[in-house]
């Protein structure tokens, strides 16, 4: 099991937040995918990260954010992310994912996502 933590800042210059056109900020800045783009006043986001190889050959992968605004530091919500995927054979993978957001301001809304997928590689 691996324990690990980080805080990342992206910031904002004349109203305007952080841009990254070409990169995906789901894996990043939560799957709720509430965060496409960064807020107009930024955005701070502490996390704790959780892995893990469970028996069975299932494995786990879990996220909490805490989100604030880096301009006003405003709370904006926090969002707890989760995943259990487990191989079968060489080539299918199945995985289960969910994404949790919980609002602390009226400006953004409660997210609740889930996925279920099925991988084959050859």
């Amino acid at each position: 099991m691996t324990l690990s933590g980080g805080y990342e800042l992206l910031g904002e210059g004349n109203n305007v937040g952080f841009k990254t056109p070409l990169a995906t900020l789901h894996a990043f800045n939560g799957w709720a995918d509430l965060f496409r783009a960064t807020p107009a006043a930024g955005l701070r986001d502490s996390y704790l990260k959780v892995s893990a190889n469970l028996s069975e050959g299932f494995s786990l992968l879990a996220f909490y954010h805490r989100f604030d605004l880096d301009q006003t530091g405003a709370d904006v919500g926090a969002e707890f992310d989760v995943q259990f995927s487990r191989k079968f054979g060489k080539s299918v993978t199945a995985l289960a994912k969910a994404a949790d957001f919980r609002r602390d301001s009226p400006a953004f809304p409660n997210v609740r996502k889930l996925w279920l997928q099925i991988e084959y590689a050859f």
